[in-house]
């Protein structure tokens, strides 16, 4: 769940949200088309979209690349790894490896295509270039052949989260990547998904530490937080990867025996506007406005992990609310909590989690421990 839900860190363009590291744009960095256009309903112009676009590109190629090759090397992931999914796992590949090609298409045919067109005025065909019918807002004039602004901003600001998941894939956040390209990709409101790269997390410090270590909730929620994480600014790659992929999410932690914890992560991957993280901003309220537009659909990130950490006790949910079943080996002292959030009902956001009540703790860890009873 993102109240930014996600923080983008800085692409740095210094260009989701401070995305990458956080993505931020700076404007200054921006080149000026010779494009001038109308605003759409939306309130964004060709112009905006396309200003954000070369940004990204910018900044890839300062790095010797540039979008176009990263989704040429993102195509080739994918594609070798729809060889080695289980049969379920292969139909998210496969559906995020046909939104690659597709960008692919996009940005080498059109988007590429337009930046070679601006030394020239545009006339009453500026959106010729642009696939027509694609917005929900879609104004085109079919008889006169013309593409509709609507559609030309619907189709650009695709590009625009097609080069955020680009520079993310450039950082080495190849999670926070691949579930943009889920998101991208996913046509079905509020689905589960189970990242194959979800366990590299578990080697991120607000992970590994944090939440595994000195976190001493069984079910609750989870901010990343960090003075630096606003400015982009982490430890290591891991550190941002996870930053970005996951923002706000709730868990459940339980002792696993042997100096080990069961974390359970449930995020739900969506966007809103917010003026919550400064210039980042600019590329949150992009992800933002193509959720309204449906160019990427919210789902739900699950993560299980089994890692090093501290949990106080074993637990489970029951029909009747929650049973304390174990106790960490060498506790003495105890203080049961009365409630926990229920994570069994899936997060929504601005809607607090419902709460339920221990309702059972087994005798054996009544003669064990002190605590409520």
């Amino acid at each position: 769940m993102k109240t930014i839900k996600r923080n983008v860190g800085v692409l740095v363009l210094m260009a989701c949200c401070v995305l990458l590291g956080t993505l931020v744009i700076s404007t200054a960095q921006m080149r000026n088309p010779t494009a001038v256009y109308a605003q759409s309903e939306t309130g964004r112009t060709p112009s905006d979209c396309i200003e954000r676009i070369d940004a990204i590109e910018a900044e890839l190629q300062e790095q010797g690349t540039s979008i176009l090759e990263v989704l040429n090397e993102q195509k080739l992931v994918y594609s070798e790894k729809v060889n080695t999914d289980s049969d379920e796992e292969k139909t998210f590949t496969v559906a995020k490896l046909d939104a690659v090609e597709k960008s692919i298409s996009d940005f080498a045919d059109i988007y590429y295509g337009v930046q070679r067109s601006r030394s020239r005025a545009l006339n009453d065909n500026a959106y010729a270039a642009f696939p027509s019918h694609v917005s929900p807002y879609c104004t085109c004039n079919l008889t006169a052949g013309k593409t509709c602004i609507e559609c030309a901003v619907h189709f650009l600001t695709r590009l625009e989260v097609i080069g955020i998941a680009a520079g993310f894939y450039m950082r080495g956040w190849v999670l926070a990547n691949d579930l943009l390209w889920m998101n991208l990709a996913n046509r079905e409101l509020d689905m589960d998904y189970w990242p194959t790269l979800g366990s590299r997390i578990a080697e991120a410090p607000q992970i590994a530490v944090t939440l595994a270590k000195e976190n001493n909730d069984l079910a609750a929620g989870f901010e990343q937080s960090s003075p630096g994480f606003l400015h982009g600014i982490f430890e290591s790659t891991i550190e941002g990867d996870t930053y970005n992929a996951l923002g706000e999410f709730y868990f459940q932690k339980k002792d696993a025996g042997n100096g080990n914890v069961n974390i359970y992560i449930i995020d739900r991957y969506d966007w809103e506007y917010s003026d919550k993280y400064g210039v980042g901003n600019v590329l949150i309220d992009v992800l933002a406005r193509a959720q309204e537009l449906g160019i990427v659909t919210p789902f739900y990130t699950h993560i299980n992990l089994t890692i090093p950490g501290e949990a106080t006790f074993n637990w489970q949910y029951t029909d009747s609310g929650v049973s304390i079943t174990g106790v960490a080996e060498g506790t003495t002292t105890v203080e049961w909590p009365e409630t926990i959030d229920d994570l069994r009902v899936r997060p929504i956001p601005h809607v607090p989690q419902p709460k339920v009540n221990v309702t059972s703790i087994a005798d054996r860890m009544r003669k064990r421990t002190t605590g409520k009873s």
